[in-house]
């Protein structure tokens, strides 16, 4: 089941059990329709990453292993949830994926070590206005 959030376009989905393991994008689950990068990312326990704002490209992140929060707030001009801001926490138990729309400004603390992985629509760098780190 998709959990909508107040931002839209930013929503929790459950991963699906697949053979040996969890499937984590399907062409049903997103807006994603290519893909230029992907990759596993570690967190140590109380450190973030970012904030930070993709300008040109949608991304999705899965939990592989620990407990993070998902801090997220809408900067897109005119969007309906255009300011929102939306905490998500999601811990490897919860078999969740997190699909973050560009333009939301997107930063993840990890409560304990954590693993993710990351799947964009296009490389970083692809765009002028991709992954701008904000002071």
């Amino acid at each position: 089941m998709v959990i909508e959030t107040d931002i839209d376009g930013l929503h929790k989905y459950p991963l699906r059990e697949q053979g040996r393991g969890l499937g984590i994008l399907y062409e049903d689950d997103h807006r994603l329709r290519r893909f230029g990068c992907l990759e596993v990312v570690d967190i140590e326990a109380g450190e973030s990453l970012g904030p930070v704002e993709r300008g040109e490209a949608d991304e999705v992140w899965a939990l592989i292993d620990g407990e993070v929060e998902f801090h997220c707030i809408d900067k897109r001009v005119g969007s309906p949830s255009e300011a929102h801001e939306v905490l998500l926490p999601v811990g490897k138990d919860d078999g969740e994926g997190v699909f973050i729309p560009f333009g939301v400004r997107l930063e993840i603390r990890a409560i304990t070590q954590a693993r993710l992985v990351r799947v964009a629509s296009h490389k970083d760098g692809s765009h002028p206005k991709d992954l701008q780190e904000i002071e």
